[in-house]
């Protein structure tokens, strides 16, 4: 009965997961309505301060900023530099949840998997994710006007909202694995930080979505 019920309950986890969206496959013209309120992001917000008072500008910095580039030199310097890496960063996310989380949770649920090597293979998604939110704050920007460079800042912040709390969620599944208790309000916690995490990632792509708009780029 003990083994049923604790395959019963990674099947209702990998539901949850399987129906997370990928940040390269999400429909980018669904609205997102009433986003997930979920506590303790305390190491997101530090991070993010951290970000934006590195990118603070000068006032030399601001009037140079101000000046106008042509669309087209935008449209040039973002396919050639920002487009690869947020591409590269976008796939990197899908990744690491289709490889670490999923294919975790599946062959745990089928015995192919013990519960030994699923803890690793989520802290290695932990890990890879903090990375990934770091390369976050260096996505080149130099030769945008200072709107769409504002326009690849909110992306940069709402991926690294959705990856914080695809951090948090593997922090509670290790836990879960640590103490080996299966508790119905964790699971109900994971289902909810998880949908939290794809409507910021829907945000992100609806942001990207208007940037391709305005400098012509077909999607």
């Amino acid at each position: 009965m003990k083994n049923f019920i604790k395959a019963f309950v990674i099947l209702i986890i990998a539901f949850a997961i399987i129906n997370s969206c990928s940040g390269k496959n999400n429909n980018k013209d669904k609205a997102v309505n009433d986003p997930v309120t979920i506590e303790d992001k305390s190491s997101s917000n530090t991070k993010k301060m951290d970000q934006n008072d590195s990118n603070s500008n000068t006032p030399t910095e601001d009037k140079a900023a101000e000046a106008s580039i042509p669309l087209d030199k935008q449209k040039e310097y973002y396919t050639e530099f920002t487009k690869p890496e947020i591409d590269s960063v976008i796939d990197e996310f899908d990744l690491v949840w289709d490889s670490l989380w999923i294919k975790t949770f599946t062959e745990i649920s089928d015995g192919s998997m013990d519960i030994y090597e699923g803890y690793e293979k989520l802290d290695t998604a932990e890990k890879r994710y903090d990375r990934l939110y770091d390369r976050l704050n260096k996505v080149p920007d130099k030769g945008l006007e200072k709107d769409r460079k504002k326009q690849i800042g909110s992306f940069s912040v709402e991926v690294q909202d959705s990856i914080g709390l695809r951090i948090e969620v593997i922090k509670k599944a290790k836990k879960m694995f640590d103490t080996g208790k299966i508790i119905p309000s964790t699971l109900a916690e994971i289902k909810q930080i998880i949908e939290g995490s794809d409507e910021y990632m829907q945000q992100a792509i609806l942001i990207l979505t208007s940037i391709d708009k305005e400098l012509s780029i077909e999607q």
